[in-house]
């Protein structure tokens, strides 16, 4: 017999079913080895989670490190070719040159001031001072100070004063001072550069006709990435030159996006080349079959382009090198959607036409465009883009990149053939602003392919300018001569170019039709938050000003700038919303809300409805106050209520509250009035759910995950969070872990802190909704008073999971469905102090009773059924329009 298999029968049970000693022991040790190696995996899965997480920080730093040099090597380029730069050519000059200069201007100047004898002491005090004033010009034009810091006006005293009158010196200090200013400042320079380009002396490119603040003043530089977009068909003989000015482009941050629509002529093999020479930043897509319309290619190219801003560059056009250079600075005033330059008409072979870009504008405004400025899409309308396209051409145009425009799916608009462009401006404008310099030159080339050359004489000319005026009704609060002055222009072209036997005009321009429009459109918005930074009351905001445009209203969102911005919040603002930041503004409330014609304020915190009622000096008829109070009057010091809200009532047309509890400060007041106030709750668009992975996060397969997301401050209860956790684990055996997103003064001292290795600060995400999908339970254990309409609970419901939350505020309701059962848990505080038993208890039986864990999660979709931003919305318009209607 086999000794080794009379070993292994041994261990096997005996005839009695009893497990031998030795094979208990194999088995402990196999489980043993087992839990240790179940220790391990979680160790490492966590130790590479964290290597992950490491590896996305330093990405993240190379990426910032290498946007660095970017930025610098375009700022450098933007200085170079800045007009400062040019302006300040003789300064240097005269730095080089400094030794003789002050040699012979010092001796001119002894000669000038010596003093006969009989010269009284205050006579020569001044002289004295002159002599010490031109040496410390002269230092400072050396070390490059600014003169306004360096020089300053001599004291004014008595004796002087009584002297001045009769000091027969050749020139006085303060006309020193001017001659010197006014010499530098009425100084042309030009640039070798830039043969044959107009040029302007500062005082020639001031604000234009809004005083708002010039990109140059921004203490924000930015060199944001331009995606240039070149559609093509069949215009080889131009293309050299349209693609070599953009490459030599003096400001570098730009890719480029070369499409080709089937073209039969040799434009493929030159697209090529450029694109093998400049493989770095470009691309070259080509249609195997034509697309019928230049619209499909910029569609295309916008959907392709990366780029925080867009520069359609018509293939068969040119521009000097400092297009760019000239244009981008604009967009650091984040409320600017559009920039363009000055276009000079050319023929064929490049050469200019004598009907110039002047005398196309001159029957809106000859001096207009004489000079650079900035202005709201509202004035601009009114002044010129709505009686006559001012903007000729597109290839002079860089506009910010919309992550949304309807627009673009209208099959109507994509027809068009010579209109397309001005209704495409007149739609990224809206609520924002528009800039123009005339400081650099885009050609806009006139030859026989040219589309917009061959329709001036046909029918469809009259149609789509009767479009345009449609759109401009549409959407644009405009004075009534407006489209009478557009009427006017486009008949007197028709009297002029279309001989006899056409239609009459008035069956090609309908005018009663624009004037039907006026009745669609909808009103100006601004939407003024306190912060672009975490909380519910600040993200609600930036959610509803997306959604009111995604439906046609003209937005502009007001940033209070109350605390300091989270990045990460303002890229949830979209592009196609213009931001204008409080801390920036240059101009009075009244004349914002004039010059962007805004018709109806939303705000969303006591201190910003308190300033906004202040300071609008003002009575504007049309103009219209909502706010909507995110718990913040109920918890704010009363003396501050008290103080404050008699003069904010004089401002409110109609008063939103998410909140029962939101009412209290009304009607302690008894300031009350029901008809106008009115609840709506918070919500959010139903989302494309991606969840994190839990490798990502560290957690082993099979735990149960908590998700905390609020900003991180005491009330928000992180810490109790953590206590409650840490005892649930005792009281079940279940591997229990918790997520917590956010940021704050807890989460940077908890930063500091050895957290147990259950316990995962992630800090603010963009997307908080992805981590609680990839979690079993949303967490809000919260004692902040102000807690009123949590969108933290609504972002979990939404994500599919049920919520844990504190029972304050309307929370109980949220989680509550109509016909009975509960979307969670909810934790009973006493005095506003968290519970930490009860909480980890609850905790525990979610981990532990799988049945009472699915009865909750399958009332989850029932309740967050009533969150959708769209009813939300639906709301939201009923107010605007009653308050506008003024039934209130």
């Amino acid at each position: 017999m086999d000794t080794g298999r009379s070993d292994e029968t041994n261990v096997l049970p005996n005839s009695n079913g009893e497990v031998p000693p030795e094979l208990e022991q194999i088995v402990a040790n196999l489980a043993a080895q087992l839990a240790d190696l179940r220790r391990s995996n979680a160790a490492r899965d966590s130790h590479i989670a964290s290597l992950n997480r490491a590896l996305l920080e330093r990405d993240e730093q190379i990426a910032d490190l290498t946007q660095a040099l970017t930025e610098r090597d375009a700022n450098l380029a933007e200085l170079f070719a800045s007009t400062s730069w040019r302006l300040t050519a003789p300064v240097r000059l005269l730095k080089l040159g400094l030794p003789e200069v002050r040699r012979r201007t010092g001796k001119w100047v002894r000669s000038q001031f010596a003093a006969p004898s009989t010269q009284t002491s205050a006579k020569a005090a001044m002289k004295t001072r002159a002599l010490a004033l031109f040496h410390s010009l002269i230092r400072t034009v050396a070390t490059g100070r600014v003169w306004s810091e360096s020089v300053q006006p001599l004291p004014h005293t008595p004796s002087l004063a009584g002297e001045s009158s009769r000091f027969s010196g050749p020139i006085s200090e303060p006309e020193a001072v001017s001659a010197a200013i006014n010499e530098v400042e009425s100084t042309q320079v030009i640039d070798p550069s830039d043969s044959g380009r107009r040029t302007l002396s500062p005082a020639a490119s001031g604000a234009g006709p809004l005083a708002f603040r010039a990109p140059v003043d921004s203490p924000h530089p930015r060199s944001p990435e331009v995606t240039v977009i070149v559609p093509n068909f069949n215009h080889a003989p131009f293309l050299e030159r349209r693609l070599d000015s953009i490459y030599r482009q003096t400001y570098r941050n730009f890719t480029v996006i070369l499409l080709d629509d089937c073209s039969s002529d040799n434009s493929r093999t030159i697209l090529q080349d450029f694109a093998r020479r400049h493989h770095e930043i470009t691309q070259l897509h080509a249609n195997a079959v034509n697309s019928g319309n230049v619209f499909a290619q910029w569609k295309k190219g916008l959907t392709l382009a990366r780029g925080d801003l867009i520069w359609i560059a018509e293939s068969d056009d040119f521009c000097d090198e400092d297009f760019l250079a000239r244009l981008v600075p604009f967009f650091s005033d984040e409320a600017v959607q559009l920039a363009y330059c000055r276009n000079i008409f050319v023929n064929a072979e490049g050469e200019p036409l004598p009907f110039s870009f002047e005398t196309y504008l001159a029957e809106i405004d000859e001096n207009r465009w004489s000079h650079s400025y900035v202005q709201t899409a509202h004035r601009e309308v009114s002044e010129s883009l709505g009686i006559k396209n001012s903007i000729p051409n597109v290839s002079s145009v860089v506009f910010r990149k919309p992550s949304h425009l309807p627009l673009l799916e209208e099959h109507d608009w994509a027809s068009m053939k010579l209109c397309g462009d001005w209704i495409f401006y007149l739609n990224l404008i809206r609520g924002g602003k528009v800039a123009f310099t005339s400081e650099t030159n885009s050609y806009y080339r006139f030859h026989t392919q040219n589309s917009s050359v061959s329709t001036h004489t046909s029918d469809i000319y009259y149609r789509e300018h009767e479009r345009v005026a449609i759109e401009v009704a549409k959407l644009y609060n405009i004075p009534g001569d407006v489209l009478n002055r557009h009427r006017e222009i486009i008949e007197g072209f028709w009297q002029t170019n279309c001989p006899e036997g056409t239609p009459v005009f008035e069956q090609l321009y309908r005018s009663e039709k624009p004037a039907c429009a006026t009745r669609l459109r909808k009103p100006n918005i601004l939407m003024v938050g306190f912060s672009l930074c975490a909380g519910g009351g600040e993200i609600f905001p930036v959610r509803l000003a997306a959604a009111l445009k995604e439906r046609g209203y003209a937005v502009t969102f007001f940033d209070f700038h109350g605390a300091e911005p989270n990045p990460l919040v303002r890229k949830m603002l979209p592009p196609e919303i213009p931001l204008v930041d409080r801390s920036r503004l240059s101009c009075s409330l009244d004349e914002l809300i004039d010059d962007f014609g805004i018709e109806i304020i939303h705000s969303h915190h006591t201190f910003v409805d308190h300033f906004l009622a202040e300071n609008i000096q003002r009575r504007h008829p049309n103009l219209r106050h909502v706010v909507t109070m995110h718990g913040l009057y109920e918890t704010d010091d009363p003396e501050y209520i008290d103080a404050k809200l008699p003069t904010i009532m004089r401002s409110v047309d109609e008063w939103i509250y998410i909140a029962e509890k939101n009412l209290q400060p009304f009607i302690e007041r008894g300031v009350y009035q029901a008809e106008q106030f009115t609840k709506i709750g918070n919500g959010i668009k139903p989302p494309k759910i991606a969840p994190v992975s839990r490798d990502f996060l560290g957690v082993p397969i099979g735990s149960f995950v908590l998700c905390l997301a609020s900003r991180g401050t005491a009330e928000k209860g992180w810490r109790e969070a953590i206590m409650m956790v840490k005892e649930a684990r005792t009281l079940v055996d279940r591997d229990i872990h918790l997520v917590v997103l956010g940021d704050g003064v807890v989460y940077d001292e908890l930063k500091s802190e050895t957290l147990p290795h259950y316990v995962h600060l992630l800090g603010f995400v963009e997307n908080p909704i992805r981590y609680f999908a990839a979690s079993d339970l949303g967490f809000l254990p919260s004692r902040f008073k102000g807690e009123s309409f949590p969108l933290s609970v609504i972002e979990c419901l939404m994500a599919g999971a049920p919520v844990l939350a504190s029972d304050i505020g309307e929370i109980r309701d949220m989680l509550t469905h109509s016909q009975g059962g509960l979307a969670g848990g909810l934790i009973s505080l006493s005095d506003w102090t968290l519970p930490i038993h009860e909480g980890a208890s609850m905790i525990a039986r979610f981990a532990s009773d799988s049945q009472f864990y699915n009865e909750a999660r399958q009332m989850v979709p029932k309740v967050a059924a009533r969150f959708d931003l769209e009813k939300v919305v639906d709301q939201y318009e009923a107010v605007y329009a009653r308050v506008l209607s003024g039934n209130l």
